[in-house]
């Protein structure tokens, strides 16, 4: 007779069940009507989740019918979906991939993405701020790369990679490229933030190209003389006070003429940027014999990774009064019967399992209970407290709204086996190694970016090594 193993960790989670109807799209080996597990609350029409099938994280976005326009949402007309009307390259890493989708009813869709795990690009440079260290140069260059191939693609139809351009060619237009709409992907989002003024009229925007090098340490590296003079391309007049490029500057003769009007055109970037990025990922990625063995990890950007998501805590103690009080909803937690309703009694892959032969009907609590005071560690003095357990909760509410349009969540036992403990990432020490061919901070200095926000390639991460990323506008 053998015994189960027991599991040493256990909290209550949200099953998202799925509504019987058809799944279109990409789904590869994901079994979409075993349903979800609620990872992270993002805002009230975007959530992370992990299959219970194949414990891959998806974002799961939801779209009302009063916010588009035409017979389909933008993210389904124009995405890596086979048929679309814009079909953006599948096979690409520059841009997010729909894995799958449901139309449900009253004119919602709810759409599955590929998940990025290593967050956007504005909240990777706020990681750069609170440490009070200047974004590496070699990155500027691998995110100037990759965006600039995205933007020639939704202008000129050639597919990143090939030097092709389609004519005719439909252009598209993102309308959201934003620095917290680029994401990174660390191969094997969130919410925004509101920032101090004091601390936002410090970052890198605020000042011009031409003296951000006064403000670095002694230790850090100063950007190249070439980075500098492409990225002064950008700059408007007075952009050091007015900020907003859709806003208006006044010449002399009193023509009244938009800021992105003095910024480069998208020719401009896919002829003259883009090969100028590329060669600098490509002198970073393979510098000449005789590099210092550390070179790589110096250039090494992964620290800035977030930690991984782990599902949601459900919390009996700050849940609405009343929450799943009628028979008919409160189908989980440590009341319900191992395997009852045929409720996931599989592992999902993702190292948590639910309701998995969970004998016991014991209605306790969690042991030990998450943090909610801010963190105190000296080096990041700008991390904003997490949100309580009350607010966390109330996050469950945006779900009930769906109720009418797809089966009720369900609260579940999640269970753990003892967890992989690994080193916290930390920043390489300064100064990031220069090209052994460069002449200096003051010269054309090929500090570029490609091996890393991770040690990798250029553009494709399945070449990269464990640390590369991608990057998906």
């Amino acid at each position: 007779m053998t015994t189960a193993l027991k599991r040493s960790y256990r909290h209550y989670g949200v099953y998202l069940p799925v509504e019987a109807r058809p799944v279109q799209g990409y789904t590869g080996n994901v079994r979409v009507p075993d349903g979800f597990l609620l990872v992270k609350y993002i805002r009230h029409d975007l959530f992370v989740v992990q299959s219970v099938a194949s414990g891959r994280l998806y974002l799961n976005k939801i779209r009302k019918p009063d916010t588009y326009n035409y017979d389909l949402p933008e993210e389904l007309r124009i995405s890596t979906a086979s048929g679309a009307e814009v079909e953006l390259p599948w096979d690409s890493t520059h841009f997010n991939k729909l894995s799958f989708w449901q139309e449900l009813d009253g004119g919602y869709y709810s759409l599955y993405f590929e998940y990025c795990n290593g967050g956007t690009l504005d909240e990777f440079r706020e990681k750069y701020f609170q440490k009070l260290r200047p974004v590496p140069e070699h990155f500027i260059w691998l995110v100037a790369q990759r965006l600039a191939e995205a933007i020639r693609f939704f202008n000129f139809g050639a597919e990143p990679g090939a030097d092709d351009e389609k004519v005719p060619w439909n252009v598209i237009y993102h309308r959201d490229l934003a620095p917290n709409n680029v994401c990174i992907h660390y191969p094997s989002r969130s919410g925004a933030d509101d920032n101090d003024w004091d601390d936002w009229v410090d970052r890198p925007e605020c000042v011009r190209m031409a003296t951000v090098n006064n403000y670095l340490d002694a230790a850090d590296t100063r950007y190249s003389n070439q980075l500098i003079a492409i990225l002064e391309e950008f700059e408007w007049p007075n952009c050091e006070i007015e900020r907003d490029v859709m806003g208006t500057q006044v010449e002399p003769s009193g023509r009244v003429v938009p800021n992105h009007a003095y910024t480069p055109d998208a020719r401009w970037v896919a002829d003259v940027l883009l090969p100028l990025a590329r060669q600098k990922v490509r002198e970073h990625r393979k510098p000449r014999a005789g590099y210092h063995p550390d070179y790589y990890r110096r250039l090494d950007v992964s620290w800035t990774k977030p930690a991984n998501l782990m599902p949601f805590v459900y919390d009996f103690d700050f849940a609405p009064p009343g929450d799943f009080s009628s028979e008919d909803e409160r189908s989980g937690g440590d009341d319900e019967e191992p395997g009852e309703e045929g409720e996931a009694d599989r592992g999902d892959g993702g190292g948590s399992g639910e309701d998995q032969g969970n004998g016991d009907k014991e209605d306790e609590r969690e042991d030990e209970e998450m943090s909610d005071g801010p963190l105190s560690s000296p080096e990041d003095p700008h991390v904003c407290p997490k949100p309580n357990p009350q607010t966390r909760m109330r996050e469950l509410d945006t779900l009930r709204r769906y109720h009418h349009l797809r089966p009720k969540f369900r609260i579940v036992s999640l269970e753990y086996l003892v967890p992989l403990m690994k080193e916290i990432s930390k920043p390489p020490p300064p100064p990031i190694p220069p090209l052994l061919d460069d002449g200096g901070p003051d010269g054309e200095s090929d500090s570029d970016s490609a091996s890393n926000p991770d040690n990798s390639e250029e553009s494709s991460d399945e070449e990269s090594e464990e640390n590369s990323s991608e990057w998906k506008p």
